[in-house]
């Protein structure tokens, strides 16, 4: 990574964790971790180290989660590519974010 975009990087990381941290307190950690497992299925193709929340919950805040998670994706997504990195960098990274993120958050220990 980029030294000098390293400052700018660990803001999005702050970004993902204060939001998982915030929908875990209003929602849930199960519903967390269902948000976390879709999007690796979806972005990596590959969901392993995540596991799904197998809740139940209400499409209207699932959506609403998955939609801002995704908004918070897009945005680095785009500084990346603006900024000279490839998919490959920006899939890693956040794969790396998402399973700190997951363990700090005891993610898979969480039965809501």
């Amino acid at each position: 990574m980029d030294q000098k975009l390293s400052p700018e990087i660990d803001l999005f990381k702050k970004r993902f964790r204060d939001f998982l941290e915030s929908e875990a307190e209003l929602n849930g950690k199960l519903l967390v971790r269902e948000l976390i497992f879709r999007f690796a299925t979806v972005q990596f193709r590959d969901t392993h180290g995540f596991t799904a929340g197998k809740v139940e919950y209400i499409a209207k805040v699932f959506d609403e989660a998955q939609a801002e998670f995704g908004n918070i994706f897009e945005e680095f997504a785009v500084f990346c590519i603006e900024n000279g990195f490839d998919e490959t960098f920006i899939n890693s990274e956040i794969k790396e974010w998402l399973t700190e993120i997951s363990e700090k958050m005891e993610l898979e220990k969480a039965e809501d």
